[in-house]
């Protein structure tokens, strides 16, 4: 696959002082190896980025060249596991209802994986897909809306930290997005040697325009053990996806994993704008679909990238194309001044 190039040089050593630019396009093939894809993590030493099937117990790898522009279809891993990993009062069966989410990986080569959205369930596996052991997440995150539980990991640079966020507001926490207000979730900072959990509120945009539809975060990327990216992806219909990330710092927050229930005093995490996919430009990009800016597409997962010559880094965005036709199996590759 060759990615559809979009302005910005692999050598280049004076990029402009903007906050985002695009850096290259990669549509993957349509076959089973490339739909649905839900989380990624990244390899930097073998280019390899990673990517979790929601619909099936795979992470498939997608091996890039050198420069990020040529890449090819790799070999998938398949996920072996208990038939149910429970969690409270709920009972994730995989075997009928496998929804693989966020995905990190450990410098081991294994992986942590939101196994069951809906149950919720997350679990490590090791490098060949063996399961090693359930993760426990607390009793809360079973209070969750149908299909709105623990979307997203991250895990920080130095590996301390395990991150988990949820789609959209437990049903204790208030309402999903409206027109006029976003919908409130929960980030969870782990330390993993201790196992020590804190919380912070964090509350997405409203929805955009068009009839029904959603928002939520749908990943987090760890720059630091306080410094986060966001990933807020939304759809409307007539109006098409929204997908924006920012950037929040945990330092100094209040940790809220003994609220239980997140009303309008408590104090939110204060956000930043990073960047707007849909302001993003790439004369070569397609879609099939009727999207305001053929960019844009179903971006559920989100990786931190290498850094380019100029210090801007690359953040790798894949869609989940929800096995549609209309819809594009997508790494959009974002250079991104993080400085």
């Amino acid at each position: 696959m060759q990615a559809v190039a979009c302005g910005i040089s692999a050598v280049d050593t004076g990029g402009p002082n903007m906050p985002a630019e695009l850096y290259a396009i990669v549509d993957l093939p349509r076959i089973a190896r490339t739909r649905e894809l839900s989380g990624t993590a990244l390899d930097e030493s073998t280019n390899t980025l990673y990517a979790l099937e929601d619909k099936r117990p795979w992470i498939v790898s997608l091996v890039a060249s050198p420069t990020w522009r040529t890449w090819t279809v790799g070999p998938r891993i398949t996920l072996s596991y208990p038939l149910a990993l429970t969690h409270g009062t709920h009972t994730g069966y995989f075997e009928d209802a496998w929804d693989g989410e966020g995905l990190v990986r450990t410098s081991d080569g294994s992986f942590y994986v939101v196994a069951n959205e809906r149950a919720p369930a997350v679990a490590k596996f090791d490098g060949h897909g063996v399961f090693i052991e359930k993760v426990d997440v607390p009793e809360h995150y079973s209070r969750q809306a149908p299909n709105k539980g623990i979307e997203s990991l991250a895990l920080s640079p130095d590996e301390r930290h395990l991150f988990m966020a949820n789609e959209a507001s437990l049903l204790s926490d208030g309402p999903a997005a409206t027109k006029t207000r976003g919908t409130m979730v929960r980030i969870l900072r782990r330390e993993r040697a201790t196992s020590k959990d804190e919380e912070f509120a964090y509350r997405t945009e409203p929805l955009g325009g068009g009839k029904g539809g959603d928002m939520g975060v749908s990943e987090v990327a760890a720059l630091s053990g306080d410094d986060l990216l966001v990933l807020e992806r939304g759809f409307q219909h007539g109006y098409g996806n929204t997908v924006r990330v920012f950037r929040v710092n945990l330092a100094g927050a209040k940790n809220v994993i003994d609220v239980p229930s997140l009303d309008d005093s408590v104090v939110t995490l204060e956000k930043t704008l990073v960047f707007d996919v849909e302001t993003l430009q790439c004369s070569g990009a397609k879609h099939r679909g009727p999207e305001r800016n053929p960019v844009l597409e179903n971006f559920e997962a989100m990786t931190i990238g290498p850094a380019l010559p100029d210090g801007r880094r690359l953040l790798f965005l894949t869609s989940d194309d929800n096995g549609r036709s209309d819809q594009v199996p997508r790494i959009l590759i974002v250079a991104v001044k993080l400085d």
